[in-house]
């Protein structure tokens, strides 16, 4: 199952404006504004961003999943295509993805579901289980993570993956893991720095056509 939005092209948040140095020493009359100046103007600029990235982050809420919240959620979806390798079939990946969304939120499924919610509603769920590793230990396992674009990067994701981790301690669970693709950089971006390391790696090849056993 892909873990994480976060992952993709056309989805960043738009950096907070610096702008660009001046190459001028001494400042004039209708010249650009000297170094000092530019770097100040920055300074406050990427103060507000982060200030204002703060006050959204302060605004939303993590709760567990109801049933209420399964139409939001669903809406979602697109957003856990992004990154799937181009052999594979989006609307399929899409279908999937809608049907590990209904299972993770059955009651008492064994697992759990989180949402993140701002003034405008759902705005990010999570979904957390358990899986047992080959070596025999069972796992917590994330399933789904989502964040809708316009909240991407200002502390939705962050929430709702530590929603899912302290219930996996409360649990008694000494692992944490979660699928993403590998083309997914941003997601792989998002988790590295929480702690979450690359554990394995799984490689694909599209076989040729195999040969028409009617020829010659």
């Amino acid at each position: 199952m892909p873990a994480c939005p976060f992952e993709r092209s056309n989805a960043l948040r738009e950096p907070c404006p610096v702008p660009a140095p001046s190459t001028t020493g001494t400042q004039r009359p209708g010249s650009p504004p000297a170094d000092g100046e530019v770097c100040e103007r920055a300074a406050a600029e990427v103060a507000l961003c982060v200030w204002e990235d703060r006050q959204v982050e302060r605004a939303i809420d993590v709760r567990p999943f109801v049933s209420a919240d399964r139409s939001a959620v669903l809406n979602l979806v697109p957003r856990l295509t992004i990154g799937v390798a181009p052999w594979r079939d989006h609307v399929a990946v899409a279908a999937a993805v809608r049907g590990w969304i209904d299972k993770s939120t059955e009651p008492n499924g064994g697992g759990a579901a989180f949402v993140a919610v701002a003034e405008r509603g759902v705005v990010g769920f999570v979904s957390v289980a358990s899986i047992e590793h080959f070596a025999g230990e069972r796992d917590a396992y994330i399933g789904e993570l989502i964040v809708d674009e316009a909240f991407e990067g200002r502390g939705a994701g962050r929430r709702l993956i530590a929603a899912a981790e302290q219930w996996a301690r409360e649990a008694g669970y000494r692992c944490i893991t979660l699928d993403t693709g590998a083309a997914n950089s941003r997601a792989r971006e998002f988790y590295a720095p929480l702690g979450y390391c690359e554990e394995d790696v799984k490689l694909t090849r599209i076989l040729d056509e195999l040969p028409d056993p009617g020829r010659a």
